[in-house]
């Protein structure tokens, strides 16, 4: 299934882009689509952890599941502290 992943911030920057188009299995988890960044963009490691996923302008739990043509957000810490 088709899913568009929106990089923010510090995000971005690590991986290079803002916007990505990407085909993922059906009943991908957040959790899952966290371990596919990481595999595909190594220099996300450092912020994957940290980070937040949106699905559809929701904040999502690792256990959520991403419906077909989702739009996911990618949302670094802003702040420290």
């Amino acid at each position: 299934m088709k899913i568009n992943i929106r990089y923010f911030g510090p995000a971005r920057e690590a991986v290079g882009i803002e916007i990505e188009e990407m085909i993922v299995s059906t009943g991908i988890s957040v959790a899952g689509l966290r371990e596919l960044l990481l595999e595909q963009h190594p220099h996300f490691s450092t912020l994957a952890g940290a980070s937040r996923f949106a699905v559809n302008m929701d904040y999502a739990l690792d256990s959520d599941i991403i419906p077909e043509g989702a739009e996911v957000a990618v949302i670094p810490p802003v702040a420290g502290g």
